[in-house]
């Protein structure tokens, strides 16, 4: 690669070292730069409670979760979101801070262009301790919408199953396969061509 990314990462885990962000690291060392770090669990956002300010073009009404965010996601290359699996799904924190999303969603249907350049990309890493059939399809769609909203491409999800027996640091195909989507990710930043897949 030419040159570094930088990368917003959206950190739903409540644990530094845990599975999903283990997979976070081996991305970022491929992308060659560090990440911009979004600790969900430490500033705990509200969940988004439908009043209805954003879709009249108000402000959010609810704390400063988003403060800053886009200024932050505008300097990255990608973003990233990383979460452990809870009942199929994403972390709360972090499932909270997707539905805060609304104003951009809202910005939409207003007909204002809230789309960012199109060498931008967006990924979800995830892991669970189980490991049965589609178990990461919920929390793969729940990422997919959220990045719609932002009008940001999802590249992939890079994944860890079986953790309760192989922690994702020692597992070697789920670290292989993340460091790969990286790797798609940098040469699609480089070579951006409009409508090609990503990596699930």
């Amino acid at each position: 690669m030419s040159r570094s990314f930088r990368t917003l990462v959206l950190d739903g885990s409540p644990h530094p070292n845990g599975d999903s962000m283990n997979l976070v690291r081996v991305m970022l060392a491929v992308f060659g730069g560090g990440g911009d770090f979004i600790r969900l669990y430490r500033d705990t956002p509200r969940p988004c409670r439908a009043c209805g300010a954003c879709a009249s073009g108000l402000p959010c009404l609810l704390d400063n979760a988003l403060d800053g965010f886009r200024e932050r996601l505008e300097r990255a290359d990608f973003l990233l979101a990383a979460s452990p699996l809870h009942f199929s799904s994403l972390s709360a924190p972090l499932v909270a801070f997707f539905s805060r999303l609304q104003p951009f969603w809202q910005a939409s249907r207003r007909g204002e262009r809230i789309l960012f350049p199109e060498r931008r990309l967006a990924a979800l890493a995830t892991a669970g301790g189980s490991d049965y059939p589609n178990m990461f399809e919920p929390a793969r769609k729940v990422a997919a919408a959220a990045f719609a909203t932002l009008g940001i491409p999802f590249a992939g999800m890079a994944t860890a199953s079986g953790t309760d027996r192989l922690p994702a640091a020692q597992n070697s195909a789920a670290l292989a396969f993340a460091a790969g989507l990286a790797e798609e990710m940098a040469l699609r930043a480089e070579n951006p061509k409009p409508g090609a897949a990503g990596r699930e």
